[in-house]
């Protein structure tokens, strides 16, 4: 093979592997960037989902101690609030 077509293809390997190890740098931060953001992800779920466990609870000891059992509802503006109790139903014969 002939020596400028020798060096020519090993440029070309070398150009060729310069660009793999960008990519795969520019890959492995891509990558840490998306674990961190899974991570911050299953935080937020796991603090929703002790919230709405707590809730829960809240709102099932709240009805469970009222005879009869009070409703809660849900301003506008996102503020909670003890509605008083419906009335009996009456039977009418």
């Amino acid at each position: 093979m002939d020596i400028a077509l020798r060096r020519l293809l090993r440029r070309l390997n070398d150009q060729l592997l310069e660009h793999l190890r960008e990519h795969c740098a520019v890959q492995a931060a891509v990558i840490d960037y998306q674990m961190e953001e899974i991570a911050r992800l299953r935080n937020e779920l796991i603090d929703a989902e002790v919230r709405t466990e707590v809730w829960h609870d809240m709102v099932s000891r709240m009805q469970h101690d009222m005879d009869p059992p009070a409703h809660i509802g849900i301003t506008t503006d996102g503020s909670i609030v003890l509605l008083p109790p419906e009335p009996a139903a009456q039977v009418t014969a």
